[in-house]
């Protein structure tokens, strides 16, 4: 529900923002060494997998809790060679570096977060693709690979659906 004026009260859900626009600060001159180049990311030079693409989310489950469908349809998911990242409009939600074993049933995957909440942190999940559909089951950091694709209140699973876009 968008508000329908600028007003903001208690229990409503909206927060009322107000911005000033000041002068910027003055640059600070520093002695000694310049400063740092930013240096943009390197692409990564692992070989395209099959789960290679972008992937817009069907559904989510967060132990147990079903994703709203209005979150649900700004979620993507884009991997490009060993590294994926799942993205919410502009905000990424989760950046990390994967292997797979398609020799596994089902297929496991091994994920080091490099980005969010979990940053550094290893979490062990299975996937399966048929056709465009790619459906994920990861355990929380720090707890065994989930066997099967479910996720029930307090488990700590993530289980999602994606489909190729």
């Amino acid at each position: 529900m968008r508000p329908s004026k600028f007003d903001s009260t208690a229990g409503s859900g909206f927060v009322l923002e107000t911005l000033a626009r000041g002068a910027a600060p003055a640059a600070t001159k520093r002695k000694g060494r310049a400063p740092a180049k930013a240096t943009p990311a390197a692409p990564t030079s692992a070989p395209a997998t099959e789960l290679e693409g972008e992937w817009p989310m069907v559904s989510g489950v967060m132990s147990g809790k079903p994703m709203d469908q209005s979150l649900v349809k700004w979620v993507k998911r884009v991997t490009r060679g060993n590294q994926t990242a799942v993205v919410a409009g502009p905000q990424v939600m989760m950046k990390a570096e994967f292997t797979s074993d398609a020799s596994e049933s089902p297929k496991a995957i091994d994920y080091l977060n490099l980005a969010g909440s979990n940053k550094g942190k290893r979490q062990f999940g299975i996937y399966e693709i048929a056709a465009d559909v790619l459906r994920v089951c990861v355990a929380a950091p720090g707890d065994p690979r989930p066997a099967e694709f479910v996720s029930v209140p307090g488990d700590g699973r993530t289980l999602t659906v994606w489909k190729r876009g």
